[in-house]
């Protein structure tokens, strides 16, 4: 069984400051392909909720509409290309549309497409997309685009600043999502860590048969209201610093896969998450 589900929240701290959600997703599927894009609009522009929210939906219509079943890689890579420099442009024409200054409509955009088990993609910022393999790892697919300082580089830095791929190995499920649930499964305390990845709580979203019994039951719309509920009552707040929050989902649990050693995604105790986050405030304060 095929799905893909996602959910967009707004932060608190936009809750208390009446700002509009700056994150967007959007979701494509039919038969052997599925595509999403998460975006997130800079939260120090005004308009940023615009482009997130059209950058998203152009990436994903111009893919769907441009890849057919049969295509090369090379093909598909140049259609998710060209997909990112159509979501820039059309952020830029809605811009103009309604007067808008361009330097206040910037914002990231992560996109996948799972086309017959294998998984292409385009990024542009700090949001991130983490696979399951067919051999049973996860994975951090995407590098955050920072600079020295921390800060993102967005869409509008242009295709020198893009990055483009293809997995060698088939995927069973895909997981995008904004900065701010990215720091949940990579958190800075695991960096020092052999797998740095939150390695159980990515199984516990992104593993296809743990879902399966919900997407039989509703579809997509029992996941997605799942999944909302488990982001506002599971998630703390200040673990993501109050910000938005997006996550899509693209699962198969028909797909062939082997699970590794029950060890591997196993739960850290408090204990030693406690030592981890010692550890990395001795990395980063060595001399307190």
């Amino acid at each position: 069984m095929k799905y893909a589900y996602g959910v967009t929240r707004r932060g608190r701290s936009h809750e208390r400051r009446g700002t509009v959600c700056q994150d967007a997703h959007f979701i494509f599927s039919r038969d052997e392909l599925q595509i999403a894009a998460v975006a997130d609009g800079l939260g120090s522009q005004t308009h940023s909720d615009m482009a997130s929210q059209t950058a998203s939906r152009v990436a994903v219509e111009f893919c769907a509409n441009e890849i057919p079943k049969s295509m090369d890689d090379s093909a598909v890579l140049e259609i998710i290309r060209g997909a990112f420099q159509e979501a820039y442009n059309a952020v830029l024409c809605e811009a103009d549309e309604m007067q808008f200054e361009y330097d206040q409509c910037d914002t990231t955009l992560s996109l996948a497409v799972l086309l017959d088990g294998f998984l292409y993609y385009g990024h542009a910022g700090d949001s991130g997309i983490f696979a399951l393999w067919e051999n049973g790892l996860y994975e951090q697919v995407t590098v955050p685009q920072n600079d020295e300082e921390g800060r993102v580089y967005p869409l509008c830095f242009g295709e020198d600043m893009w990055a483009f791929g293809k997995s060698a190995l088939k995927a069973a499920s895909v997981l995008l999502c904004t900065d701010g649930i990215a720091k949940i499964f990579v958190p800075a305390y695991f960096r020092a860590q052999e797998t740095k990845l939150y390695v159980a709580m990515l199984d516990y979203y992104m593993d296809p048969r743990r879902h399966e019994f919900r997407a039989a039951d509703g579809g997509n719309q029992t996941l997605v209201e799942w999944l909302e509920n488990d982001l506002q009552t599971n998630v703390d707040p200040d673990k993501v610093n109050q910000d938005d929050l997006t996550m899509v989902i693209l699962a198969d649990s028909d797909a062939a896969t082997v699970r590794q050693p029950d060890a591997y995604y196993r739960l850290p105790s408090e204990e030693e998450i406690r030592q981890a986050e010692e550890n990395q405030r001795k990395r980063l304060y060595p001399s307190a």
